[in-house]
């Protein structure tokens, strides 16, 4: 997505998310209406209720913690050497100040210092991304 798009959808987006979600619920409504259900006031607008994400990344770290057992030695998608336990840490690739997901997809090992001095909180470049590639292909099948 453009730098621009995504700075203006991030700024608007106590404006937009409202009326995003009371036009869903008023076509669900008339679904439901033509299909003869009674769909009662607030009843959609509930189920489209923001969960406010918790930033955890134990998901990442259990599932290299399971892959060392099985003898699958972690390395750094972003710089390719091998991971110790200590060494680990489990980055965010697109960023969680960008968008908070802590989806597994989402999750990568990555050395320490990696990832708090070099990539932080960025978002990592399509040239990164390209180079990484098969490292973090790899982590997607095992993890």
């Amino acid at each position: 997505m453009p730098g621009p798009v995504w700075r203006t959808l991030t700024r608007l987006g106590a404006w937009i998310e409202p009326v995003l979600v009371q036009e869903w619920a008023r076509l669900m409504r008339g679904y439901a209406e033509r299909m003869g259900t009674a769909m009662p006031l607030g009843q959609a607008e509930a189920a489209l209720v923001w969960e406010e994400p918790l930033r955890d990344t134990a998901l990442g770290r259990l599932a290299a913690e399971r892959l060392r057992e099985s003898g699958y030695e972690p390395i750094c998608v972003w710089s390719g050497s091998p991971l110790s336990m200590q060494a680990l840490d489990i980055d965010h690739c697109l960023p969680w100040s960008a968008w908070p997901c802590g989806d597994l997809w989402n999750l990568l090992p990555a050395d320490r210092r990696v990832n708090q001095h070099q990539k932080r909180d960025r978002l990592p470049s399509q040239a990164t991304l390209a180079a990484a590639r098969s490292r973090i292909i790899h982590w997607w099948e095992g993890a």
